[in-house]
């Protein structure tokens, strides 16, 4: 092959190759200048606030909340067993449950394609 033939496919080559670092350098300095951050994905959890004892008398209501990181409330769904439940309304995930007799029932909270909270205990006491 001709020397001038080799020299002008290199020369092509770096023209390009400059040509690319210097774009890539360019919005590199756009991103850092414009504050651009990436945030890391936070794993979602939801924690049940409000039950700490785990008891409720029967007949009687009380009151819980979901404390939630990575998920709103309103991708949330939550669901009893022996216990009626009651969501309270607004953005707040504030809920009302009730249990008619005595025994034990859960709460289980799902969110985000998973189970957040599995076999929430809450034990049904007689008055």
């Amino acid at each position: 092959m001709n020397k001038k033939i080799i020299f002008s496919i290199l020369g092509a080559l770096l023209i390009i190759l400059l040509f690319v670092g210097k774009t890539m350098f360019r919005s590199l300095r756009k991103d850092r200048a414009s504050g651009v951050r990436t945030t890391e994905r936070v794993e979602p959890t939801a924690r049940i606030e409000g039950l700490d004892d785990h008891s409720l008398a029967s007949g009687s209501t009380k009151t819980f909340r979901i404390a939630l990181q990575g998920v709103s409330c309103n991708d949330l769904r939550v669901s009893t067993t022996g216990l009626s439940l009651k969501h309270l309304g607004g953005s707040d995930c504030s809920y009302e449950i009730s249990g008619s007799a005595a025994g034990n029932g859960f709460i289980r909270v799902f969110g985000a394609g998973k189970v957040l909270v599995d076999s929430f205990p809450v034990k049904v006491t007689e008055r």
